[in-house]
């Protein structure tokens, strides 16, 4: 497997992404790294009612700010070790979104 298929890989790892999204997002950002930092900075910015409406930074096309808010809860929150055990006790698939 070449360095650029494994960089890929890693990106498909996120909510909302394959094959042709990773290779986007690499093709954009040339390393995850430089990917996950522009994440973990992004803001969501919102409308005078107080809904969400896009995205401060650019991320690439196809990125709103629904794949935001979803991804950067996946990558910045911490996980409680006992909710994590409590979700995996008795299931035989781990829920990501409960830790």
């Amino acid at each position: 497997m070449t360095l650029r298929r494994k960089q890929e890989y890693l990106i498909q790892g996120l909510h909302g992404v394959g094959t042709k999204k990773s290779k986007e997002i690499i093709d954009f950002f040339k390393s995850p790294l430089n990917f996950f930092n522009t994440l973990a900075k992004t803001q969501i910015v919102f409308n005078r009612n107080g809904k969400p409406k896009g995205i401060d930074i650019d991320l690439g096309k196809g990125i709103n700010h629904k794949f935001v808010m979803k991804n950067k809860e996946i990558l910045i929150k911490e996980c409680d070790k006992n909710e994590w055990r409590k979700n995996w006790i008795g299931k035989s698939k781990i829920s990501f979104y409960n830790c």
